[in-house]
């Protein structure tokens, strides 16, 4: 009984390939109409999801290059950041140092004596320049501009001396 029933699976298994067989063209479409118009529905339902799929792909690809271009652009702001404060971190270090009084007593007379002379340099040079002025306006050598009115006297006088005005 099993024996015919196995027999009769592979008789209709022989005649269902002999019936695809020799009734398809030679694109392997079936002749069948409905057969045929579902699988052209499913070659264009096929198609458009290919092109979906590579316009998809082109978007993903843009902003994959968009981001790249970010995190680029990103990487240098950070190198540039982090290079100054390391030289930020070595100025504070070097302040602590000396504000600890860890600093050579040299280096520090050093630093001070540097900035003296900066400021001599600049008063005599002050100095000279002063002195080249009074001697382009001799007038100002001889005497004392004078002011009729005491009143304004005393405002030209707050004004150069104090910085404000007097009321």
């Amino acid at each position: 009984m099993i024996l015919e029933l196995l027999g009769l699976l592979a008789l209709s298994l022989v005649l269902g390939n002999a019936y695809l067989y020799f009734y398809t063209n030679s694109n392997g479409q079936k002749l069948n109409g409905y057969a045929a118009g579902q699988a052209e529905e499913w070659e264009r339902s096929i198609h458009s999801l290919r092109e979906k799929d590579s316009e998809f792909e082109r978007k993903i690809l843009a902003q994959e290059e968009d981001v790249s271009r970010k995190l680029n652009d990103f990487g240098k702001s950070l190198s540039a950041l982090d290079s100054k404060a390391e030289h930020s971190i070595g100025r504070i270090e070097k302040l602590e140092s000396l504000a600890a009084g860890n600093a050579a007593p040299g280096e520090i007379n050093s630093m001070v004596a540097g900035k003296i002379e900066r400021l001599e340099d600049f008063r005599r040079d002050t100095t000279i320049e002063l002195e080249a002025i009074k001697d382009l306006f001799p007038e100002l050598k001889k005497k004392k501009a004078e002011v009729s009115d005491p009143e304004l006297e005393q405002k030209i006088h707050s004004l150069l001396f104090h910085g404000k005005t007097s009321k």
